[in-house]
C-alpha cells in the first residue's frame, strides 16, 4: 500500500533509505474446527495458535485478567486512542520468520505502523500495551494481550522454533508476550520451557547480560555486578561477538565501524561504542515491556532469571535512571591492535585486560544520557514517570492486591463479546488518527485491496484450526517504461 503513501513502488526496499518496509495492509487467520467449541459459539475461547502442531483450545475464563492493573484513566490522556490500540493488539502477530527478514512481512493494521523495522514496531506496540493496563480498557483488549502471547509462545516450539535474537532492533519486542500469557494463564510449564531455550533466541536475554565484574563497589545496584548492554558469547550471546570482533572497531581512536551489537569482551562497560546506535534503539524501545513487567507482578515473577538476575528489567531500570555504564574500566583507550596480535588477546578471560591495561576507554560518558535514545515515546516516558516507582510495592492506584500471590477466582466462563470474539478482527478502526508523529497513513477501508478491514473475517462465531494467513496487499503502482 505504500506506493500510495510515498508515491513509489513499495517493492523497492531502498525508497525510504535505511527504513525498509512492507507492502501488506492486513493479515488475518482462517481457522476451522471439526465441531463447535463447548460453549457453542467460541466467544469464550482463545483462537488456537495458527502455527505449529500444538493447537490447544483455551477458555478465556482461564486467563487471570484480574491480575492486570487498572491504572487511573487520567494517566492515559497522552496515550494512543484506546480503540486504535485495541485494534492493533487484537491482530495476529506475524513474527514467525525471525528477525531481519520479518521486517518485509508486516501488515499495517497488525502493527499500526507503516515501517517494518521492529524498533518502530516495538515502539508502537509498547505504547498500546501500556494503554491496555488502564482502567478503561475493554475485556477484549485485555484478552488480546494473552492471545498474542499464545501465538508467540507456539512460534517458539518445533517445528517452527523461531528465534528473535540480538540484531539491533530486529529481534526485540516479542519476549514479554509469551511470558505474560504463561503468567496470566497460570502455565508455569510454558515459562519453564522458554527459560530452558537458548538465550540467543531472545533479544531481551542476549542483547544484554549480567557481568559479575562490572561495578565492583556496588555504586549503582547495591552489590557487585551490573546488567550491561551487548551480546556476550560467554553469557548466552551470539558467537560472532568474540574478542577479535571488538578489537580494531570499538576503540575511541579507531575510525572504523564498531559492531554495535557486541558486548565489551572484558565485561566492564556497555558494549559497542557505548551510548550510540543500537543501544539508543534497543533501550528506549524496550522500556514499555520492562515497565509492563513491573506493573504486572505475576509477569515480573515469571520473567527469566539468567545468571540469577532478571537482566533486561534491571538493565532498563539502570538505563532510564543512570544512563551509560563506562566506569570503572581498567582497559586502555588505545586499540591493542596497534601493538599486539589479536590472537594473543582472543582468549583473555572476562574481567581482565591482559593485552591493554589502562585507565578506561569511555570514562567521560559514565552516567550520561539517561533515558535517551531515538526510539522513545512521550507516552511511555509519561507512564514510567507516573508509575514505575510505586509499582515496586504495588502502591500505585489500581494495583491493590497484585503483589500478593494470586487466589483462584470464583467467576465462571466469561463471554467477552459474542459479536466480536478475541480473534483477528473486530473493533472500530480510526484510520485517520495517529499515535505518533511518524505514523504512516494507511489506505481507506474501502480501497481496492480486496480485503475487509475493521471487521472479523470469520463469519462463524468460533475460532478454528489455522489453515493459513489471509493477506491483503496493495496493488503496486509502477511508472510506465
Amino acid at each position: 500500500f505504500q506506493d500510495e503513501v510515498v508515491g513509489a513502488d513499495c517493492s523497492d526496499a531502498s525508497v525510504l533509505g535505511a527504513e525498509p518496509r512492507h507492502c501488506l495492509y492486513f493479515a488475518g487467520v482462517l481457522t476451522v474446527l471439526d465441531t463447535a467449541p463447548p460453549d457453542g459459539t467460541g466467544a469464550g475461547y482463545f483462537r488456537p495458535p495458527y502455527v505449529g502442531t500444538d493447537r490447544p483450545l483455551i477458555a478465556v475464563s482461564e486467563a487471570r485478567l484480574d491480575r492486570l492493573p487498572s491504572l487511573p484513566s487520567s494517566g492515559a490522556s497522552g496515550g494512543p486512542d484506546r480503540d486504535r490500540a485495541e485494534t492493533a493488539l487484537c491482530q495476529v502477530p506475524l513474527s514467525f520468520m525471525g528477525t531481519y527478514a520479518n521486517q518485509y512481512f508486516k501488515a499495517y493494521l497488525n502493527v499500526d505502523e507503516a515501517r517494518g523495522y521492529h524498533g518502530y514496531v516495538s515502539q508502537r506496540l509498547g505504547d498500546h500495551l501500556l494503554r491496555a493496563l488502564f482502567e478503561d480498557r475493554t475485556d477484549r483488549m485485555a484478552a488480546c494481550l494473552v492471545q498474542r502471547g499464545i501465538d508467540l509462545y507456539h512460534m517458539l516450539l518445533p517445528p517452527v522454533a523461531v528465534a528473535w535474537g540480538p540484531n539491533g532492533g530486529h529481534g526485540q519486542g516479542r519476549t514479554m508476550w509469551p511470558y505474560l500469557a504463561a503468567a496470566l494463564l497460570e502455565r508455569p510449564a510454558w515459562a519453564s520451557a522458554m527459560d530452558a531455550m537458548d538465550r540467543v533466541r531472545f533479544a531481551e536475554r542476549s542483547q544484554v547480560y549480567w557481568s559479575p565484574v562490572a561495578d565492583p563497589d556496588g555504586a549503582w545496584g547495591g552489590g557487585p555486578g551490573e546488567a550491561l548492554y551487548g551480546s556476550h558469547p560467554g553469557a548466552g550471546g551470539i558467537g560472532m561477538c568474540q574478542t577479535a570482533e571488538y578489537f580494531g572497531r570499538c576503540y575511541p581512536d579507531w575510525p572504523g565501524s564498531c559492531n554495535r551489537i557486541c558486548a565489551d569482551p572484558f565485561g566492564f562497560i556497555d558494549g559497542g561504542e557505548p551510548g550510540t546506535s543500537y543501544q539508543q534503539i534497543f533501550s528506549p524501545a524496550g522500556r514499555a515491556f520492562a515497565l509492563a513487567a513491573h506493573l504486572v507482578p505475576d509477569l515480573a515473577a515469571a520473567w527469566p532469571r539468567d545468571d540469577g538476575h532478571a537482566v533486561f528489567l534491571e538493565y532498563i531500570d539502570r538505563w532510564v535512571a543512570f544512563g551509560e555504564w563506562t566506569s570503572p574500566d581498567p582497559c586502555d583507550p588505545t586499540d591493542p591492535l596497534a601493538a599486539s596480535n589479536t590472537a594473543d588477546c582472543a582468549s583473555g578471560p572476562v574481567g581482565t585486560c591482559v593485552c591493554n591495561p589502562g585507565t578506561g576507554r569511555y570514562v567521560d560518558r559514565h552516567g550520561t544520557s539517561p533515558d535517551s535514545g531515538f526510539y522513545g515515546t512521550a507516552f511511555t516516558t509519561e507512564v514510567w514517570g507516573a508509575f514505575r516507582s510505586c509499582a515496586t510495592d504495588c502502591s500505585c492506584e489500581g494495583m491493590a492486591g497484585l503483589c500478593a500471590p494470586p487466589v483462584a477466582p470464583d467467576a465462571g466462563p466469561t463471554d467477552l463479546d459474542a459479536a466480536s470474539p478475541a480473534s483477528d478482527g473486530g473493533g472500530p478502526i480510526d484510520v485517520d488518527a495517529t499515535s505518533g508523529a511518524d505514523a504512516g497513513a494507511p489506505p481507506s477501508a474501502t480501497s481496492d485491496c480486496g480485503c475487509r478491514v475493521g471487521v472479523s473475517d470469520v463469519s462463524a462465531g468460533f475460532p478454528i484450526l489455522a489453515l493459513g494467513l489471509l493477506l491483503g496487499t496493495r496493488r503496486r503502482r509502477r511508472n510506465a517504461a
